[in-house]
């Protein structure tokens, strides 16, 4: 999906507010920058892409497009760039997968991202993938001897972590 033509993107495919920065999001639907070289938090945006329900989890593609979960399972992008929020088709209605952390993983060959997603509203727990051509959700599998659910994270080489709380 297009989105600008003044986005550039570095060898690894990410543009400057994605490699030099970590986005969290607030109370209030606030989402900010922390910056690690200067120590620097900075309130850079009110998502408000559903008035319907609050922000239940987001995940970053280094492209500088922060999807968005809201309660209610709808699912959004957010470009920063341009700052605004688009509706997706996503619909997690046919899944067990309906409440998810996620994060993106960068493939260890290519630029490629696999959108992965960790449920979290009814056990068993499990990791899915949504592919980003047609959001359709598929479930890798269980979670298999941990009782909790997990919050994901993703690492420039490829890796992917999980941290189960119960």
């Amino acid at each position: 999906e297009s989105f600008g033509s003044n986005l550039i993107l570095d060898a690894d495919g990410c543009t400057v507010q994605t490699r030099n920065n970590i986005y969290a999001l607030g109370l209030n639907k606030t989402l900010y920058t922390f910056n690690p070289v200067n120590y620097q938090l900075t309130a850079t945006a009110t998502l408000n892409c559903s008035n319907s329900s609050g922000i239940y989890s987001i995940g970053l593609q280094r492209n500088g497009v922060l999807w968005v979960l809201h309660d209610d399972r709808s699912l959004y992008r957010y470009y920063i760039q341009l700052g605004e929020c688009r509706p997706t088709t996503f619909s997690s209605n046919s899944s067990d997968i309906r409440l998810f952390a996620m994060t993106f993983l960068k493939s260890s060959t290519n630029n490629e991202e696999t959108f992965y997603v960790s449920k979290q509203n009814d056990p068993p727990n499990a990791l899915g993938t949504i592919d980003l051509n047609t959001l359709a959700l598929s479930k890798v599998g269980n979670y298999t001897n941990i009782t909790g659910y997990a919050d994901i994270a993703g690492t420039r080489s490829s890796r992917l972590f999980g941290l189960f709380l119960d």
